[in-house]
């Protein structure tokens, strides 16, 4: 199945990560959430997730995304700095 890039995703199988066409070394495991940058920067998707093996997905729309993380003062900001964090570790790789 395809994510689109309205979405938040958290996993229960092993999924691939592939970032301008390469695999990172890291999987996403059981819990992982995955379509943060997308949603908080209102940009297309920024990697490629390939299910491992079997999952199930908790898919949120991206208005529900955003009414949870700003639901406390500092949702968004831990967000933000999140989807940062991932965006510079997938540049620098």
């Amino acid at each position: 199945a395809t994510v689109s890039d309205d979405e938040q995703n958290w996993n229960t199988g092993t999924l691939a990560v592939d970032v301008d066409g390469v695999r990172r070394d890291a999987v996403l495991g059981h819990g992982s959430g995955f379509g943060e940058i997308a949603l908080l920067q209102g940009v297309p998707r920024t990697a490629t997730i390939t299910a491992l093996e079997d999952v199930s997905l908790l898919r949120l729309e991206r208005d529900e995304f955003l009414a949870a993380v700003t639901g406390s003062p500092d949702g968004r900001v831990v967000a933000q700095e999140v989807a940062a964090a991932h965006l510079a570790r997938d540049s620098a790789a």
